[in-house]
């Protein structure tokens, strides 16, 4: 279950509804059903917007029933630690063939720098660790890969494992679909 904390995040901006509703694009009765957390649903851009105006992030507003907010717990560490194996990944492999995949490092470690959305950073980074090299059969797709892939890829895919389906379906927008054997691949 998942509860709203738009009125607390609205209260600690010194925001009405009224202005809230008329930057954000929605009528005051919708902002009124997302504040009292008897919408069904949002939408991304709806999130975003109010995100945006109230300079927060979705954890920030969205919190499960049980106390933890929906972005992962811990997610401080985990962005650090993320960060040192991109960093170790990086400047350890140098191998041409990784070119490219070292480029996606820099773009991964600048979004953990951004504040970007972890899940869809790790959704991404498991994507791109799984295409680095097409030559090794997809049993041996990761084992193959340098060590330093590997702990990133190690380290990802159990948080991963531990996020909810129903919140893995939220970032089908992104073009993932999540597949039986722990991967992804990307539609474009």
């Amino acid at each position: 279950m998942v509860k709203v904390n738009l009125d607390l995040m609205m209260v600690k901006r010194g925001i009405s509804s009224k202005d809230l509703s008329k930057k954000i694009g929605i009528t005051p009765a919708n902002l009124s059903i997302l504040k009292t957390g008897k919408a069904k649903g949002i939408r991304f851009a709806t999130l975003d917007k109010i995100c945006e105006v109230l300079e927060c992030e979705p954890g920030d507003i969205l919190v499960s029933s049980n106390g933890g907010s929906i972005v992962r717990e811990n997610e401080t560490e985990n962005r650090k630690k993320l960060m040192d194996l991109i960093s170790a990944a990086y400047n350890n492999v140098k191998d041409p063939k990784f070119n490219n995949f070292r480029v996606q490092l820099v773009q991964f470690a600048k979004a953990l720098n951004d504040k970007e959305d972890y899940v869809k950073i790790m959704l991404e980074l498991r994507t791109a660790l799984l295409q680095a090299d097409l030559s090794l059969k997809l049993k041996t797709r990761i084992s193959g890969l340098p060590t330093e892939y590997g702990d990133i890829y190690n380290f990802i895919d159990p948080q991963l494992k531990k996020v909810d389906s129903k919140v893995i379906d939220r970032y089908t927008h992104y073009g993932f679909v999540p597949l039986s054997f722990g991967s992804t691949v990307k539609y474009d």
